[in-house]
């Protein structure tokens, strides 16, 4: 079996990410509520597609660019999470990290095909990975005192990548920017429960975006522009507010009570994309054409992944 690198010196940029130039952000101390009204509904309309990886209960697109193609995980019953590539016109590619990971979670991929996410060995240690579109895996592990875990979440088209690692509590993360060759540790967002701000995506504008939860209880979505915080919370959402993806235009995808969401924050509208006929929907990703992908489910179902693309006004 092919032994993955730690560090390969071919992917120069995430030398970093292994150690070197480190820069701990200042504390940030104050956050700008995003000024959404009150189900400010876009009637844009979504062309959907519904897929499933052949024989997997569980289907999740974690991320699309723009040439259509998607990334993901999937699970077939009793078994574990392994990642896959779906091209433009269908095709699905499966992959795992490692011949013996216990886990593949993709979670980002750019316009060139490289793609980033996080696995764990046999031992059950996360590990950050970058996969080329060659099919070359180079695995990815932060070094920091105290470091158990490590992961990636997204990266852009320069190349720059966010992530996180913890102190052996999986459920806890501890977020990094990896960028122009230097590893910045970000800060915890404004009423954030410690440790628990999740970085997951960053565009091309190096806007980053994400969750936090906070110290109600709840999960608040935030944009990140250089050190200032926005939150956002989807109007009259009870249950929190997930957000997972970002393109460059400045929309936002997401999830809450309402199920998946678009959110231009430009404009501060919303449009619900819900798949129709299935009662609940995540979404993970959306690129610069304004495509969301995520998954869909009945309570106890499988879940499926979606695709929606919007229509045209002619449409």
């Amino acid at each position: 079996m092919k032994k993955i690198p730690k560090c390969a010196v071919s992917l120069a940029l995430l030398m970093s990410a292994c150690g070197g130039d480190v820069v701990r952000e200042p504390e940030q101390t104050s956050s700008t509520p995003l000024p959404l009204s009150s189900r400010s509904l876009l009637s844009k309309q979504y062309t959907f597609q519904v897929f499933d990886v052949p024989g997997a209960f569980r289907t999740v697109p974690t991320a699309i660019n723009d040439l259509g193609v998607v990334t993901g995980r999937s699970k077939a019953a009793g078994a574990s999470f392994e990642g896959f590539i779906r091209d433009r016109n269908g095709g699905l590619t499966a992959f795992t990290a490692t011949p013996d990971s216990a886990y593949t979670l993709p979670s980002g991929i750019n316009d060139l095909g490289v793609l980033v996410g996080t696995f764990a060995d046999p031992a059950g240690l996360q590990h950050g990975f970058v996969r080329r579109p060659s099919g070359e895996i180079t695995r990815v592990d932060f070094n920091f005192s105290g470091l158990v875990d490590s992961s990636l979440g997204s990266l852009n088209n320069r190349g720059d990548l966010v992530g996180g690692y913890d102190l052996g509590d999986t459920n806890t993360v501890i977020g990094v920017l990896i960028e122009g060759g230097k590893t910045t540790v970000l800060p915890d967002a404004p009423g954030a429960v410690p440790m628990q701000t999740f970085a997951y995506t960053i565009n091309d504008s190096r806007v980053i975006a994400g969750t936090f939860v906070g110290t109600d209880g709840l999960d608040h979505g935030y944009l990140l522009r250089g050190s200032q915080f926005t939150t956002i919370d989807y109007p009259g959402a009870t249950g929190g507010t997930d957000v997972t993806g970002m393109n460059d235009l400045g929309w936002i995808a997401g999830t809450s009570d309402d199920g998946a969401f678009v959110l231009d924050t430009n404009t501060n509208a919303i449009s619900l994309v819900n798949c129709p006929g299935l009662s609940f929907a995540a979404a993970n990703g959306i690129n610069n054409l304004g495509q969301v992908i995520g998954a869909c489910w009945n309570a106890g179902g499988p879940f499926h992944g979606f695709i929606a693309t919007p229509q045209r006004a002619e449409e």
